[in-house]
């Protein structure tokens, strides 16, 4: 096999979309924002160039927007747009509740649920923008076990990148100690393209836990319905689990750790993804779950859920969960996450005598840079093949043929900032030992 020496073309895959220049976070308030009435009056949105992110207090606090570009991922329902209801609804966006379920009827307690949260701008600064929303006191007549409980949230926008973090925070304010709570987030995601049921393009991804006994063994187990054509186990390499959106009333429960679930629109290649932490010997609702996802049959969305462990709530004790969300361009799967961004197809490396070819596709975080890297076996830097302009609004292939130093035993796809800093590595493959050419041969061809 001959290949190039020095040959590159690692590329930022252009959709119709210019990659941004950086800018700083924008936060403002706004009446009849996105034509969502002036019921839902004030929305606080946070912006850069990259993502657009909008809170509605009025509602729960709901986070009704996170949008990449101009490409919307969570549900709003049309029929109670801009209205304020005094019990749950279906509205749509992210919202916060306190699980399991099992310790009240449904629906959720209303002041948690559609209660009027207070919202503060507490920075904004040209590199984040940060808003507070604390909900009311829960204090509803027939739901004991969460009477005095209090939601807090405060949610970071950071310049340059995709990247919102979201801190949860569950208080009992009240004067008795509550049963074991968790928090327990539910994002309402788009089920729809150009307006239209779609119900074949529309996935959800996240790893199974090798060692879990869910399900027999299989790492998930179903919670509600009984058809399970929407469950794709080892729909990727390394056990990672699918769910394609078929509109079927059904719901599963896993015990992932990996700490990351993402949702993908596959036609147009966007995806969203949640990371989190996995608290280890801790008790988690649902027979373990970390994750649940519910798919509506009637509506045209789906539900992509966190769960925090569980923990009993004496007076003035709190819980926190916190959560960091992205977005980047694929068309899945999702085979891993990082800091940096996602693998969509993982490195390869091709090596014939002193050159390699590499190949991998990537969604990308942050708007920066990604530099090929040599490095030892001992992680000393050996070189720094190649530099690539990234950014989220734009899938990132690398297929580059690239000369390998003498004592490289790894390549790395390192990605950096707008100001250089180093985020996280995307991706790494290793490599054999370089063979240098034997005096008076010649290079491989070209």
């Amino acid at each position: 096999m001959k290949f190039a020496r020095g040959a590159l073309t690692c590329f930022a895959v252009m959709t119709g979309m210019s990659a941004a220049s950086a800018q700083d976070v924008t936060v403002q308030t706004q009446s009849n924002y996105n034509s969502w009435g002036t019921g839902w009056d004030s929305v606080y949105v946070l912006k850069n160039t990259i993502v657009t992110l909008a809170a509605v207090p009025k509602i729960g606090g709901r986070i009704m927007q996170y949008d990449l570009g101009t490409h919307a991922s969570m549900y709003v329902d049309s029929a109670n747009k801009g209205k304020v209801p005094a019990a749950s609804a279906l509205l749509g966006g992210f919202r916060t509740l306190a699980s399991p379920q099992s310790n009240f009827t449904w629906p959720p307690s209303p002041l948690l649920e559609v209660g009027r949260y207070s919202c503060a701008i507490k920075a904004n600064t040209a590199d984040s923008g940060v808003i507070y929303l604390e909900s009311p006191i829960e204090n509803t007549s027939g739901y004991p076990t969460l009477n005095g409980l209090q939601n807090k949230r405060t949610i970071t926008l950071y310049k340059s990148s995709s990247h919102v973090k979201v801190m949860m925070t569950l208080v009992n304010k009240g004067t008795q100690a509550l049963p074991a709570h968790g928090i327990w987030d539910i994002t309402e995601r788009i089920c729809r393209n150009n307006n239209v049921l779609d119900t074949t393009n529309i996935w959800l991804y996240f790893p199974l836990n090798p060692s879990s006994t869910m399900g027999g063994g299989k790492g998930y187990a179903q919670l509600q319905g009984t058809d399970a054509s929407q469950w794709k186990p080892n729909t990727a390499p390394d056990g990672i689990m699918g769910v394609e959106y078929r509109r079927k009333e059904a719901k599963i429960g896993a015990d992932s750790k990996a700490g990351w679930i993402s949702y993908v629109d596959r036609l147009d290649g966007y995806a969203y993804v949640t990371r989190f932490t996995y608290e280890a010997g801790k008790s988690y609702p649902d027979s373990g779950s970390s994750v649940e996802v519910y798919t509506s049959g009637s509506t045209t969305f789906l539900e992509e859920e966190v769960m925090g462990p569980l923990a009993a709530l004496s007076p003035n004790d709190s819980l926190r969960m916190t959560e960091d969300w992205y977005a980047a361009r694929s068309k899945g799967p999702v085979l891993a996450v990082s800091d940096a961004g996602l693998i969509t197809k993982k490195l390869a490396v091709q090596q014939s005598s002193d050159t390699v070819r590499a190949q991998g596709v990537y969604g990308v975080f942050y708007q920066g840079s990604v530099k090929s890297i040599f490095k030892t076996a001992a992680g000393a830097t050996v070189a720094v093949a190649d530099s690539h302009a990234v950014s989220p609004l734009d899938s990132f292939v690398c297929n580059a043929v690239l000369k390998v130093p003498a004592t490289a035993a790894k390549l790395i796809l390192a990605s950096y900032g707008t100001a250089g800093e180093f985020i996280d590595n995307l991706d790494s493959a290793s490599l054999q030992t370089a063979i240098a050419p034997a005096p008076g041969m010649t290079p491989p061809d070209k």
